[in-house]
């Protein structure tokens, strides 16, 4: 079962660095471009999906050996930040619509990282890729 949602975890974070690095990746392949294009209208879902997976992986490292633990939580922390610039329209319309307070403070928060965004992004599908290759070794 852990193998399951780790491969789901590896393809979700790929994902959402694609759709957070899109500009960057956009100009430099065509066909990449339009390959974003098809998922960009499933965004704010696997959005949701990556902030949940992020802290399900922040907190099955925390029983892990030491660098593991510190590579599952830096894993996770980008997926779930990833997670939640992709669904911020989604969880700011739907779930916070009647708390404006909780609201403007993630607005804060995501203003503090929004510059980021991009880096993030290449470095979300950098680690989806390290962590396949410790997966299938």
């Amino acid at each position: 079962m852990s193998i399951l949602i780790g491969l789901i975890s590896i393809v979700v974070l790929f994902l959402l660095g694609a759709l957070n690095a899109q500009q960057v990746i956009a100009e430099k392949h065509e066909k990449a471009k339009e390959l974003i294009g098809k998922i960009l209208p499933f965004e704010s879902y696997l959005g949701l999906a990556g902030i949940v997976l992020g802290v399900i992986g922040i907190l099955n490292s925390l029983a892990a050996p030491f660098i593991y633990a510190l590579f599952g939580i830096a894993v996770g922390a980008i997926m779930a930040v990833l997670g939640l610039f992709s669904s911020i329209h989604f969880i700011k319309s739907q779930l916070l619509a009647n708390n404006q307070g909780v609201s403007e403070k993630l607005d804060g928060l995501i203003s503090k990282v929004q510059s980021h965004q991009v880096t993030l992004g290449l470095v979300g599908m950098g680690l989806s890729v390290l962590f396949l290759l410790m997966t299938i070794a």
